[in-house]
């Protein structure tokens, strides 16, 4: 196990203590309302209602070629 932990090291990035950057700033945390569009409503409202139907049918629906993209 010794011998794989030290072919391993030269590869493993490690994050210690004293390399992490002290003079950045805090992080500020905003919250935006914004409208959901008609189609993630609809997806809220199943979800909420739990119309596990609709939702396996936008799934497969999704999977198909031409949502992804590719026409025949």
């Amino acid at each position: 196990m010794g011998k794989l932990h030290a072919e391993l090291r030269p590869h493993l990035l490690r994050r210690v203590i004293k390399d992490v950057e002290k003079s950045l700033p805090p992080k500020n945390e905003r919250i935006l309302r914004v409208e959901m569009s008609p189609l993630q409503r609809q997806y809220y409202k199943w979800i909420l209602t739990r119309n596990f139907k609709e939702l396996n049918k936008v799934k497969t629906d999704m999977e198909h070629p031409c949502v992804l993209g590719f026409r025949p």
